[in-house]
This record gives structure tokens, sequence and C-alpha cells, in this order.
């Protein structure tokens, strides 16, 4: 057991390196594309940040036909009602239901994104959350050829709340490790969930069983 923890340590470093080798030959095929994004990737999980957005996309759809997917990960049961009011409806819109967390937003779309051949979209959740979401998506996405831009969205909460001082660097360095180990293995740990947030496990479990609500 003992040595599991050094041959993990050695197996992320490699990865780091092949990963650094492999954004930086991405970045380079892909700088001609970026500005001309193919989807919007938002992150749920926060009714502010959902209403914003959804309010964003609608405005966008205002001043020019909006083209593009708009993919939502694992957001509030009434995602398609407030999207819907804004104008923003099935089949651009895509809810998805997969994810249990911010890695797993990546991970349960990515699959999505190379039927699609999506090699650029604009990364979206609310500011306090888009250090870590960047820093995941940095490994995830760029991993596997896409390119991402960041549209961080005000939060209304200030510094000393207690949503904001939870994405502490140890959180952002936990779901770096965890982006490396999926890339690595295919094991993403979300599943310890229902260990930790047992009420948010069964309640994702629940929404799994209905099937997702739009596609």
């Amino acid at each position: 057991m003992w040595l599991f923890v050094p041959a993990l340590a050695v197996a992320v470093a490699g990865l780091r390196a092949w990963w650094r080798w492999n954004t930086t030959s991405m970045e380079a095929q892909s700088a001609r594309d970026w500005d001309t994004p193919q989807a919007f990737l938002l992150l749920g999980g926060d009714r502010e940040r959902e209403a914003l957005a959804a309010c964003m996309f609608g405005k966008l759809l205002e001043q020019t036909p909006l083209c593009w997917p708009v993919y939502v990960s694992s957001a509030h049961e009434d995602i398609l009602d407030v999207m819907t009011r804004w104008g923003v409806v099935p089949p651009q819109l895509i809810i998805d239901d997969r994810a249990l967390d911010t890695v797993t937003n990546f991970t349960s779309l990515l699959g999505d994104f190379r039927r699609r051949k999506i090699s650029h979209l604009w990364l979206v959740t609310s500011d306090y959350h888009m250090p870590r979401a960047h820093a995941v998506a940095r490994i995830l996405l760029a991993g596997h050829g896409v390119a991402h831009s960041c549209l961080s969205l005000p939060c209304s909460a200030n510094a000393d709340s207690k949503l904001v001082k939870s994405e502490t660097r140890a959180r952002i360095a936990r779901d770096q490790l965890r982006a490396y180990l999926w890339l690595s293995t295919g094991f993403h740990g979300a599943d310890f969930l229902r260990f930790t947030k047992p009420s948010r496990y069964r309640h994702h479990i629940l929404r799994q069983s209905r099937g997702s609500l739009a596609r």
C-alpha cells in the first residue's frame, strides 16, 4: 500500500508533462479559430448563476441569431423554464444531468463535444467559481483538443460569504488532481459524494432515474 503514493505521484508528473506538450500543440492548432467558438457550456448548481446566464443568452439572441448550442450541466430542475423564458429552447438548449460536481461537469460531456467536433467553447460560470472551473478545464478540455474562453458571471455574494470562501486553493488542487487521475485511469472520484454529501448524491440519483430534462 505504501508504494501507491509515490507511484501515483510519478504517474501524475508524467501525465502533467504530456498534458503541457499536448496543450501547447492544441493551442497553436486552434489559435486561428479562437474567435469562432462553437458552443456555450454553462456549469449549473447556483440559481443566481443560471438566471444570469439565461438573461445573457436571451440578450445575445436579441442582438444576433444565436446558432451555437448551449450546454447546461447539472442545473436546477426548473432550468428548462428559466431558459425558455429568455428564448433559449431545445434543440439548441442541451441540458445534461450526468454531472455530480465540477470535474464531472466536463468528463460527462467530452464525448458529446467530440461527436459534434467542437474545438472551442465558451465556459460560463460564476466569478467565484471560475478559478476552479478554469483550472479543471485547462486539463480536461485541453487534453481532448478543446480550447475554451471564460465568461464569468458576477455573483451578488460578498467576499466573506460561505459560498465564496469555499473556493480555496486546496479545493482547486484537489480537482486538478482528480482531473489528471481521470485522464490516466477513467476514475473521477465523484461517487465518494455518497459518503461526504449523501443528500446531494441521493438527489442526483433521483434525477437520473427521471431522465434528462432535454436532449
